[in-house]
């Protein structure tokens, strides 16, 4: 059977890899890019955290400021939301919009 991603592209994957970086955001990073945090659950069962770590990765590679948080109990946004993980969110954010 075909991939949720093959069936998107409506191509096999293979012979056919250029076609499939259009589904990544890592496919369209650049220096330029706004600062960005991501947080990842562990235990996320439809994204798996190498994907984000990945992600993570690739922007410092191209020197965007950015920034990981890997949940241990975390799931596909489940066991995400702790006080601790939202604080980090709002600062980050109010942080970044009000640099002039």
């Amino acid at each position: 059977g075909q991939t949720a991603e093959e069936n998107m592209i409506g191509l096999p994957k293979e012979g056919h890899e250029e076609n499939f970086i259009l589904l990544s955001a890592t496919g369209f990073i650049d220096k330029d890019d706004v600062p960005g945090y991501i947080f990842h659950g562990d235990k996320d069962n439809v994204v798996a955290s190498c994907v984000g770590q990945y992600f993570y990765d690739q922007l410092q590679k191209a020197g965007v400021e950015s920034y990981i948080k890997h949940e241990p109990e975390g799931g596909h946004g489940m066991g995400m939301y702790s006080e601790e993980n939202l604080k980090k969110m709002t600062d980050f954010l109010n942080d970044v919009r009000t640099r002039k």
